[in-house]
């Protein structure tokens, strides 16, 4: 899998929503992992291998998203193969960690970043 630095990752992600937003879809979800502090800027690592995403956001918190929507995911591979990115560069690896709860304080944690009108 190729690694990727922030100004990929946001290009991808803004390439992303407009691709959903085309379709007319819409996708609020939680990214977690080195992918996420590397676009928040917190990791001094230049590159990652892909995008955690841990769930949808709803008005009810996070909710799991697997298997992953059919048209996030070919809007995911449409992008990395425009891109040259791993067709998993966004996946849900992490997802099963609400199986087991999530932290005090996390959703206050969370912050919003958008990419589009439909990411």
């Amino acid at each position: 899998m190729t690694s990727v630095g922030r100004s990929q990752l946001e290009t991808a992600l803004r390439a992303l929503g407009e691709v959903l937003e085309a379709r007319g879809l819409h996708y609020e979800v939680v990214l977690i992992g080195g992918g996420n502090l590397i676009l928040r800027g917190l990791v001094t690592r230049p590159t990652t291998k892909d995008l955690d995403l841990l769930g949808e956001w709803t008005a009810d918190g996070v909710k799991p998203m697997r298997p992953m929507p059919e048209p996030l995911s070919v809007a995911i591979i449409d992008v990395a193969r425009t891109y040259g990115l791993a067709s998993e560069w966004v996946n849900l690896g992490p997802e099963s960690l609400l199986d087991l709860g999530l932290p005090d304080g996390f959703l206050g944690r969370l912050e919003r970043h958008d990419y589009s009108a439909s990411v």
